[in-house]
């Protein structure tokens, strides 16, 4: 095995980097409660019916929510 050099490094947190800016502004163009339970969800790592208290929606609002998100983010960003 050779080692990983500093260039392979590099190119790999400049991809990640604007792979994140991607999601980061993807993230911006959904609606704001859509967006509000991506971040509770994925960012702080509540569950659905925390997500549900705390911005007082029924916890079937919560998962059409993410749902819709998930699907517009992966048309958005091209993966699967």
């Amino acid at each position: 095995m050779e080692p990983v050099s500093e260039e392979t490094n590099a190119l790999d947190s400049m991809v990640e980097r604007e792979r994140r800016a991607k999601l980061v502004a993807a993230l911006k163009e959904l609606p704001p409660q859509m967006r509000a339970c991506c971040e509770l969800r994925y960012v702080q790592g509540l569950k659905y019916h925390e997500i549900a208290t705390a911005m007082k929606i029924s916890i079937e609002t919560v998962k059409a929510h993410l749902h819709q998100a998930r699907k517009r983010l992966i048309e958005k960003l091209g993966e699967k």
